[in-house]
């Protein structure tokens, strides 16, 4: 049941954690490409009442507000109670068995895989490294207060559109964070592969809102508008912005129906040609797709997004 999938999916999020965000969007690539595929094999397969109702669910789907951080808030505040000490005036320092945990969690490693600076010199957990170690790193309160500040500015930034803040200084702020804050730098160094996970199903989502009403003009009228704007506000009141560059999503009447499409990072519209995939590739779905690939020329079809 498609209606279904995408309840399953808004439930995922409600959790509030990355990872549960991160499956619900799995789970509604699963909901995407089986509407995708049905529809692609049957036009008539749903009646108007049956798409108006996953029409609502799709939309449903408030991808803008999925994404929220307070599990990883809630993680390093544990981390910290468990590491530091405490004054009793929310201040402490980080005890030698913290400092070896720590090091023996790979907390020291970059975010690209390879040491850091900091692990070069105190690369083996042991007692006599530790204390010396500790003279490096930042108190309690310094630790808590300069991650909270930076959270807070993740939070309001990640609210953007990818187009006017790609987050790429914030990142690299992060990955060159001194020894200091050790703890802050791995805490963010996914934050631009989820920041574009997020705009991907959002830009999936507003292709998918737009086909939904496409293949209901389709039913009322027994043929494909020839433009967005032949649609009838009951069954789409705004065409959905194109996520890479804010402009309204572009459509076309093809051979075997419709395509609506985004003209990509590099904002070159070419009239829904798909982008080039590796020839060994047989089947190719949305789940695939890396539409900030600036590199290989072409558009981002968000339907039919499968193509064989």
């Amino acid at each position: 049941n498609i209606e279904a999938i995408f309840g399953l999916a808004n439930q995922a999020s409600d959790s509030h954690c990355l990872v549960c965000d991160l499956v619900g969007f799995a789970i509604t690539n699963i909901g995407f490409d089986l509407l995708d595929e049905v529809l692609s094999d049957d036009t008539d397969l749903f009646d108007d009442a049956q798409l108006t109702r996953i029409q609502s669910a799709v939309a449903n789907s408030d991808f803008e507000n999925w994404i929220q951080f307070d599990g990883q808030r809630a993680t390093m505040h544990d981390l910290i109670q468990r590491v530091y000490t405490d004054d009793g005036s929310g201040d402490g320092h980080m005890t030698p068995e913290g400092f070896i945990f720590c090091q023996s969690v790979g907390w020291f490693n970059s975010s690209s895989g390879e040491e850091s600076g900091f692990e070069e010199i105190f690369a083996s957990p042991n007692w006599l490294t530790a204390p010396v170690s500790l003279l490096f790193v930042a108190s309690r309160k310094e630790m808590l207060a300069k991650f909270d500040e930076l959270y807070d500015e993740v939070e309001e930034r990640f609210s953007s559109p990818i187009y006017e803040d790609d987050m790429e200084d914030l990142e690299n702020f992060f990955g060159e964070t001194s020894t200091e804050f050790f703890l802050i730098s791995n805490n963010f160094s996914a934050l631009r592969p989820i920041r574009k996970a997020r705009d991907r199903q959002i830009g999936n989502r507003n292709g998918i809102l737009v086909a939904i009403a496409v293949h209901r003009h389709r039913l009322e009228h027994g043929e494909w508008p020839d433009s967005l704007e032949n649609l009838a506000d009951d069954l789409l009141p705004l065409v959905p912005a194109d996520v890479c560059n804010g402009q309204a999503l572009k459509y076309k009447l093809s051979e075997d129906g419709f395509i609506v499409y985004s003209t990509g990072i590099d904002g070159d519209d070419d009239g829904g040609v798909r982008q080039a995939i590796d020839p060994e590739v047989t089947s190719f779905s949305r789940a695939d797709f890396n539409p900030w690939d600036s590199d290989k020329d072409g558009d981002w079809v968000l339907w039919p997004a499968q193509s064989e």
